[in-house]
Protein backbone atom coordinates (compact mmCIF):
# COMPACT_ATOMS: atom_id res chain seq x y z
CA UNK A 1 0.00 0.00 0.00
CA UNK A 2 3.37 2.58 -0.12
CA UNK A 3 2.20 3.56 -3.87
CA UNK A 4 -1.06 3.93 -2.56
CA UNK A 5 -0.17 6.16 0.09
CA UNK A 6 2.25 7.84 -2.37
CA UNK A 7 -0.49 8.59 -5.35
CA UNK A 8 -2.58 9.98 -2.46
CA UNK A 9 0.66 12.48 -1.73
CA UNK A 10 0.91 13.23 -5.32
CA UNK A 11 -2.37 12.88 -7.15
CA UNK A 12 -3.03 16.55 -7.38
CA UNK A 13 0.58 17.77 -8.21
CA UNK A 14 -0.73 18.43 -12.00
CA UNK A 15 -2.66 21.55 -10.16
CA UNK A 16 0.43 23.01 -9.40
CA UNK A 17 1.96 22.28 -12.89
CA UNK A 18 -1.02 23.73 -14.73
CA UNK A 19 -1.02 26.86 -12.18
CA UNK A 20 2.85 27.46 -13.38
CA UNK A 21 1.76 27.13 -17.07
CA UNK A 22 -1.10 30.12 -16.56
CA UNK A 23 1.52 32.08 -14.38
CA UNK A 24 4.08 31.86 -16.83
CA UNK A 25 1.72 32.95 -19.75
CA UNK A 26 0.36 35.66 -17.92
CA UNK A 27 -2.98 34.59 -19.14
CA UNK A 28 -6.40 34.83 -17.22
CA UNK A 29 -6.43 31.14 -16.74
CA UNK A 30 -8.10 30.56 -13.55
CA UNK A 31 -10.93 28.40 -12.95
CA UNK A 32 -13.66 28.77 -10.51
CA UNK A 33 -13.14 26.87 -7.30
CA UNK A 34 -16.65 25.98 -7.01
CA UNK A 35 -17.49 24.09 -10.01
CA UNK A 36 -17.92 20.51 -10.53
CA UNK A 37 -15.71 18.04 -10.72
CA UNK A 38 -16.71 17.19 -14.45
CA UNK A 39 -16.93 20.86 -15.58
CA UNK A 40 -13.48 21.77 -13.83
CA UNK A 41 -11.60 18.73 -15.60
CA UNK A 42 -13.67 20.09 -19.04
CA UNK A 43 -12.37 23.77 -17.83
CA UNK A 44 -8.68 22.45 -17.69
CA UNK A 45 -8.88 20.64 -20.67
CA UNK A 46 -9.90 23.66 -22.59
CA UNK A 47 -7.59 26.01 -21.39
CA UNK A 48 -4.15 23.94 -20.94
CA UNK A 49 -4.93 21.02 -23.08
CA UNK A 50 -4.64 18.63 -20.84
CA UNK A 51 -6.46 17.80 -17.03
CA UNK A 52 -4.49 18.10 -13.76
CA UNK A 53 -4.45 14.67 -13.82
CA UNK A 54 -2.80 14.03 -17.30
CA UNK A 55 -0.15 16.94 -16.06
CA UNK A 56 0.63 15.07 -12.91
CA UNK A 57 0.62 11.50 -14.50
CA UNK A 58 3.33 13.03 -17.50
CA UNK A 59 5.14 14.43 -14.35
CA UNK A 60 5.01 11.55 -13.05
CA UNK A 61 6.42 9.45 -16.32
CA UNK A 62 9.38 12.46 -16.24
CA UNK A 63 10.29 11.78 -12.67
CA UNK A 64 10.24 7.61 -13.47
CA UNK A 65 7.85 7.05 -10.65
CA UNK A 66 6.36 3.30 -10.71
CA UNK A 67 3.63 3.20 -13.39
CA UNK A 68 1.09 1.95 -10.67
CA UNK A 69 1.77 6.05 -8.66
CA UNK A 70 1.50 7.71 -12.59
CA UNK A 71 -1.98 5.76 -13.41
CA UNK A 72 -3.36 6.37 -9.97
CA UNK A 73 -2.74 9.83 -10.64
CA UNK A 74 -3.90 9.89 -14.01
CA UNK A 75 -7.51 7.98 -13.59
CA UNK A 76 -8.11 9.66 -9.98
CA UNK A 77 -10.93 11.03 -11.02
CA UNK A 78 -11.99 8.29 -13.55
CA UNK A 79 -11.15 4.91 -11.94
CA UNK A 80 -13.02 3.17 -14.02
CA UNK A 81 -11.46 3.86 -16.91
CA UNK A 82 -7.97 1.93 -16.19
CA UNK A 83 -7.99 -1.40 -17.33
CA UNK A 84 -7.02 -3.35 -15.13
CA UNK A 85 -8.21 -2.06 -12.35
CA UNK A 86 -6.04 -1.15 -9.42
CA UNK A 87 -6.13 -0.80 -5.37
CA UNK A 88 -4.15 2.38 -5.65
CA UNK A 89 -6.41 4.33 -7.58
CA UNK A 90 -9.59 3.20 -6.10
CA UNK A 91 -8.23 4.35 -2.68
CA UNK A 92 -6.91 7.69 -3.97
CA UNK A 93 -10.77 7.83 -5.74
CA UNK A 94 -12.31 7.04 -2.36
CA UNK A 95 -10.07 9.54 -0.32
CA UNK A 96 -10.67 12.40 -3.20
CA UNK A 97 -14.27 11.73 -3.01
CA UNK A 98 -14.55 12.11 0.83
CA UNK A 99 -12.29 15.08 1.34
CA UNK A 100 -14.52 16.98 -1.32
CA UNK A 101 -17.99 15.75 0.55
CA UNK A 102 -19.02 18.03 3.46
CA UNK A 103 -20.10 16.38 6.54
CA UNK A 104 -23.80 16.41 6.00
CA UNK A 105 -23.28 14.57 2.03
CA UNK A 106 -21.37 11.68 3.54
CA UNK A 107 -24.65 9.44 2.87
CA UNK A 108 -24.40 5.93 2.08
CA UNK A 109 -27.19 6.12 -0.51
CA UNK A 110 -24.90 8.84 -2.27
CA UNK A 111 -21.71 7.62 -1.99
CA UNK A 112 -22.86 4.00 -3.23
CA UNK A 113 -23.47 5.33 -6.49
CA UNK A 114 -22.06 5.88 -9.68
CA UNK A 115 -18.40 5.03 -9.84
CA UNK A 116 -17.68 4.03 -6.26
CA UNK A 117 -19.89 0.94 -6.06
CA UNK A 118 -17.18 -0.40 -8.50
CA UNK A 119 -14.54 1.10 -6.71
CA UNK A 120 -15.43 -1.18 -3.87
CA UNK A 121 -15.61 -4.25 -6.04
CA UNK A 122 -12.13 -3.26 -7.17
CA UNK A 123 -10.91 -3.31 -2.97
CA UNK A 124 -12.68 -6.31 -1.73
CA UNK A 125 -14.32 -4.23 0.26
CA UNK A 126 -17.63 -5.38 2.15
CA UNK A 127 -20.45 -3.16 2.33
CA UNK A 128 -20.69 -3.41 5.73
CA UNK A 129 -17.54 -2.65 5.64
CA UNK A 130 -17.75 0.18 3.46
CA UNK A 131 -20.57 1.69 5.82
CA UNK A 132 -19.16 1.28 9.10
CA UNK A 133 -15.74 3.53 7.46
CA UNK A 134 -17.92 5.89 5.90
CA UNK A 135 -19.76 6.41 9.56
CA UNK A 136 -16.68 6.53 11.10
CA UNK A 137 -15.62 9.09 8.85
CA UNK A 138 -19.09 11.58 8.56
CA UNK A 139 -18.65 11.37 12.38
CA UNK A 140 -15.20 12.40 13.14
CA UNK A 141 -15.55 15.16 9.84
CA UNK A 142 -18.27 16.38 12.13
CA UNK A 143 -16.77 17.35 14.86
CA UNK A 144 -14.09 19.36 12.95
CA UNK A 145 -15.19 22.86 13.48
CA UNK A 146 -15.66 24.67 10.44
CA UNK A 147 -12.96 27.12 9.69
Amino acid sequence: MESAFISGLLHDMGKVILAEKAAASREQTALPYSTSETTRLKLEEMAFGVTHAEAGYLLAEHWLLPPIVGDAIRFHHSPQLEIPPKAPTSIVFLANTFCQMAPKQLKEDVVLEGKALDVFNTLEMSEVAFRTSLKTYASMASEIPAI
